[in-house]
C-alpha cells in the first residue's frame, strides 16, 4: 500500500508542477479532482448551493492565479488549496453575516445508535447542533468531515499544530454529543470515535 500512496503523490507533484507552467489540462484535472470535496466543504460552511458554487469557482480562479507561487516545502497542495478556499469562505460569511450555517455532514457515520431516526434526520440534527459549536472547532469539524482533510492538512491548512487540530475535533465531537443530548433529548453512542 505504501507504494500506491507515494504513486498518487509523485502523480499529483507531477500534476501541480504541469499546472504551475500553466497547462490547461493539469489545471483542468485538478479542478475535477478536487472541485467536489471543495464544493462540500463549502457548501458545509455556508448551507447554500448558489454561494457554495460560487465561492467553490472564485476559490478555484485564486489558485490558477496563485498556483505558480505554490512551494512543496511549505505546506502539500491540499493544505494550500483548502487554505485559500477557507479563506474565500471566511470572507463571504464576514460580508454575510445572516449565512453562518451548521457544518452539514454524513452524521450517521460519526454515531451509532437510535435506529428509529432516518439518515436525513440525523444529519439535520447533527448540522443544527454545529451551530452552536466555537467557529473554530466548527470549522475543524467541516475540513474533516465535508473537506475529507486529515490531521496533518487541517493544521497546514489553518496554520495550527497537528495535536491542536486533534485536541479541537475531540472537543467539537464531545460538544456536539452534549448539544445533542441536551436539544434533542438523544443519548448517542460515541463508540470508535476519539
Amino acid at each position: 500500500m505504501p507504494d500506491l500512496l507515494q504513486a498518487s503523490e509523485s502523480d499529483l507533484r507531477e500534476l501541480v508542477e504541469s499546472a504551475r507552467t500553466g497547462n490547461d489540462e493539469a489545471i483542468g484535472e485538478l479542478y475535477d479532482r478536487y472541485f467536489l470535496r471543495v464544493f462540500r466543504f463549502v457548501y458545509a460552511r455556508t448551507g447554500n448551493t448558489h454561494d457554495a458554487e460560487d465561492i467553490a469557482g472564485e476559490a478555484f480562479l485564486k489558485v490558477v492565479r496563485a498556483i505558480r507561487t505554490f512551494r512543496w516545502q511549505e505546506s502539500g497542495f491540499e493544505a494550500w488549496l483548502f487554505r485559500i478556499v477557507r479563506n474565500e469562505v471566511v470572507n463571504h460569511v464576514r460580508k454575510n453575516p445572516a449565512h453562518r450555517q451548521g457544518v452539514d455532514l454524513d452524521a450517521a457515520e460519526l454515531v451509532e445508535g437510535r435506529n428509529d431516526i432516518d439518515r436525513s434526520e440525523l444529519r439535520l440534527m447533527v448540522q443544527e447542533a454545529t451551530r452552536f459549536l466555537p467557529d473554530a472547532q466548527r470549522e475543524i469539524i467541516a475540513l474533516r468531515f465535508a473537506g475529507g482533510l486529515e490531521s496533518a492538512q487541517i493544521a497546514q491548512a489553518l496554520g495550527k499544530s497537528e495535536s491542536n487540530v486533534r485536541v479541537l475535533q475531540f472537543k467539537a465531537l464531545k460538544n456536539l454529543q452534549k448539544i445533542l443530548a441536551k436539544q434533542f433529548a438523544w443519548e448517542p453512542s460515541m463508540g470508535g470515535v476519539g
